[in-house]
């Protein structure tokens, strides 16, 4: 009974989300944060190329000039990386405005920002910043100041007209943004971006629980996630990779790559352990899907299992799912925090399993984690499982016996 009253209420959650989940696709500044975060893939993947060389050879090698080459190449990216996220964005999103305005606008906001206490750990909430910023200077001056001049009829050439009219509208609006600024530096709130992070335990476990809360209703919860996480993740990727360059200790552990490699290994909600325990299922039908999700699992693709057990409103798998997932989360984070094995500093993208953890670590212990982690999992969905496959297998029972009762 209670587990019917429970499964009503998500089924309301449902029917209230998905409008909202659907809308928040088709906005464009949320697409367009997807893409920009697939087209850094490359740069983000040529840095952690750079960061692990300079690391190898600082460890092992000791090549003066290799460490010279690598150290100038990596501080030359981080350095810029904030601002290339920044105008590949505002390329992105600039499909209603006047383009050489909206990256005008980009850059001079982006400067003055960064000039009021901006650090590594800063960068792309700056950017982010300066770019919301910029399109409401911009939209202010297309929708209303340049609408304004297409109604009157004035003898002077539009286009002249237009660019004098920009340039003594920006030059109020940067003189009043740079005295706003200014105030900001005398208090130093700029810098209190720094304390955007995702290394929190807490926060780690509700990104998680919401991850596979909207799994397990039937929505892609990494999707809907990855824009809003990603954002904060790859802040922390840069910051650490800055460390690097600098000789620092980096200081972030909730990186891209321990989200897809980690929290996500074998799938998302650790579905490699459901594949394993599908294996070795007596029921065909469900040692079927398992079978068919094998290839999947070393590639971290969860929907197979998802969708082919299925996980989705599914009791039985609920609290393992939904709940599970989230504390060995947080587990993991914790094995990071206390240096038993080195946190995934580096990015990489589209590698299967054990070849991605290894790589975004340089650390064989990682290895180790993932395998405790598996094994974690699978005793943690096991009674839950058994309890579904039981479920299942009476069902099958139930309909054989009827099919002997109408042939009867």
């Amino acid at each position: 009974m209670l587990v019917n009253q429970f499964h009503r209420m998500l089924e309301r959650f449902q029917r209230l989300i998905l409008p909202v989940v659907a809308k928040l696709e088709k906005n464009s500044w949320f697409q367009s944060l997807k893409q920009c975060f697939l087209q850094l893939n490359v740069l983000m993947m040529t840095m952690s190329a750079l960061a692990a060389v300079k690391v190898v050879n600082h460890s092992w090698i000791h090549h003066q000039l290799l460490d010279q080459v690598t150290t100038e190449l990596l501080g030359l990216i981080t350095q810029h990386f904030s601002w290339i996220f920044m105008i590949l964005l505002a390329y992105l999103v600039a499909q209603d405005f006047t383009k050489p305005l909206l990256y005008c606008c980009c850059a001079i906001v982006f400067f003055l920002l960064n000039g009021a206490g901006g650090s590594a750990s800063t960068g792309l909430p700056i950017a982010f910043i300066s770019l919301l910023i910029s399109t409401g200077i911009a939209y202010i001056y297309q929708r209303v100041f340049f609408q304004f001049l297409c109604s009157r009829s004035l003898s002077l050439p539009m286009k002249g007209l237009d660019y004098l009219c920009q340039m003594l509208y920006l030059v109020i609006v940067f003189g009043g943004l740079w005295g706003v600024v200014q105030w900001l530096s005398s208090y130093s709130i700029v810098s209190y971006l720094a304390y955007w992070t995702l290394d929190h335990p807490l926060v780690i476990f509700l990104i998680v629980f919401f991850e596979m809360l909207l799994w397990y209703i039937g929505m892609n919860g990494y999707g809907v996630l990855a824009p809003f996480v990603l954002f904060f993740a790859i802040n922390h990727f840069q910051a650490n990779l800055v460390a690097i360059t600098e000789g620092r200790i980096p200081a972030h552990i909730f990186t891209p790559n321990l989200w897809d490699y980690f929290f996500s290994m074998t799938g998302s909600g650790l579905t490699g352990a459901m594949v394993i325990l599908s294996l070795l299922s007596s029921n065909k039908t469900i040692k079927e899907v398992g079978k068919a999700a094998v290839s999947g699992m070393f590639w971290s693709v969860s929907e197979p299992i998802i969708f082919g057990i299925p996980v989705v409103m599914n009791p039985y798998l609920f609290i393992p799912f939904v709940i599970g997932t989230p504390l060995l989360a947080v587990f993991q984070w914790f094995v990071f925090r206390q240096g038993w094995v080195n946190p995934p500093l580096f990015f990489v993208a589209d590698l299967p399993l054990p070849l991605a953890p290894f790589l975004a670590t340089l650390d064989i212990r990682s290895l180790v984690l993932v395998a405790v982690v598996l094994l974690l999992a699978t005793v943690m969905y096991y009674p839950f499982f058994k309890a579904y496959e039981k479920n299942v297998q009476e069902k099958v029972e139930e309909d054989r016996y009827a099919e002997l009762e109408l042939d009867f």
